[in-house]
């Protein structure tokens, strides 16, 4: 069996239709987005090809991966720390 979910945030996220395929029955959790990671940075100049000089420049940094969307079947077995980990919360 097929079944095909929309994402209502579709539009603002630039997602379109999550199609995932049922191979048994049971509980299934659909899903789509990015991951997040977020730091501190600290700038640094090479000094005419001799040693890296810190700038004294530093701050915060975010950056995301590319979208990734599928499906899972509770129960099954995911990657720690992967978007589809945080979607077996809802199982």
């Amino acid at each position: 069996m097929l079944r095909s979910y929309s994402n209502p945030f579709s539009p603002a996220a630039g997602l379109g239709n999550i199609t995932h395929r049922l191979t048994q029955r049971g509980k299934y959790v659909l899903y789509a987005g990015t991951t997040k990671t977020q730091g501190y940075y600290t700038r640094f100049r090479c000094d005419r090809g001799t040693r890296w000089v810190n700038t004294g420049n530093y701050g915060k940094a975010v950056s995301f991966t590319v979208t990734t969307e599928g499906g899972l079947r509770c129960g099954t077995s995911v990657p720690a720390g992967s978007l589809a980990s945080y979607a077996k919360r809802y199982c």
